[in-house]
C-alpha cells in the first residue's frame, strides 16, 4: 500500500489513473481482510491482539488513502471545470449564480465539434473548435493538431491527411482547412 500512496502523491494523474488506484486499493483491502479473517480463525488469543492491532493500522492507512484519492479526483474535477469555463464562455455572465467559483459540482463534458467537409457545417465548426481547442492556453500546438485530426473526417480529413503531426504544422493544417472551406462560402 505504501507504493500506492507514493504513486498517487507523486503523479499528475488523470481520472482513469485515480480510478485504477482505487480499484487496486479495493483489491489490496480484500486480500488483507481475507488474510485477517484466516489468521483470526486459526490463531491463538495472543496472536489475535497483534492481528487486531495490524488490522486497525491497515484500516487507518486505507482510510487516509481513500481520502487522498477522493481529494485528487475533486481537484481534477475543479481543474476540468476551470478548463471548460475557459473553453466555453458563459453566456449568462450577468447571473452571479453562473460565476460562483466555489461550485461543488462539475459541468457536463462538452463534446468537440466534428467536421466532415460539409459546407453547411463549416460555419459553426471554426468558432467551436477555436473556442475549445485553438484558444486553450494549456494545449501545445501538437496537441491542437492531434485534436484537429481527430475531429475531421471524410473530405475534410483528406485536406490535412498529409500534414505531419508536429507542433509547427498545426497552423499549416488549420490554414489549409480555412482556405479550402472559407473560399467555398456563398
Amino acid at each position: 500500500m505504501d507504493s500506492l500512496v507514493k504513486a498517487v502523491e507523486a503523479a499528475v494523474p488523470d481520472l482513469s489513473y485515480l480510478q485504477a488506484c482505487t480499484e487496486q486499493l479495493t483489491t489490496i483491502a480484500a486480500a488483507f481482510e481475507r488474510r485477517h479473517a484466516s489468521l483470526l480463525e486459526t490463531g491463538e488469543e495472543v496472536q489475535w491482539e497483534e492481528e487486531e492491532k495490524r488490522y486497525d493500522e491497515f484500516e487507518q492507512r486505507r482510510f487516509e488513502l481513500t481520502v487522498l484519492l477522493k481529494r485528487r479526483e475533486a481537484e481534477m474535477c475543479v481543474s476540468n471545470t476551470k478548463a471548460q469555463e475557459y473553453a466555453v464562455p458563459n453566456t449568462d455572465a450577468q447571473d452571479p449564480e453562473c460565476r460562483t467559483p466555489n461550485r461543488k459540482w462539475c459541468l457536463p463534458e462538452i463534446s468537440l465539434p466534428n467536421f466532415d467537409g460539409a459546407l453547411e457545417s463549416w460555419q459553426t465548426f471554426p468558432d467551436a473548435f477555436s473556442s475549445m481547442i485553438d484558444g486553450h492556453p494549456g494545449l501545445s500546438d501538437v496537441d491542437k493538431l492531434i485534436n484537429l485530426k481527430r475531429v475531421v473526417s471524410k473530405e475534410a480529413a483528406q485536406v490535412i491527411v498529409a500534414v505531419e503531426t508536429t507542433g509547427v504544422n498545426y497552423s499549416v493544417a488549420w490554414d489549409l482547412l480555412k482556405i479550402r472551406y472559407e473560399n467555398k462560402k456563398c
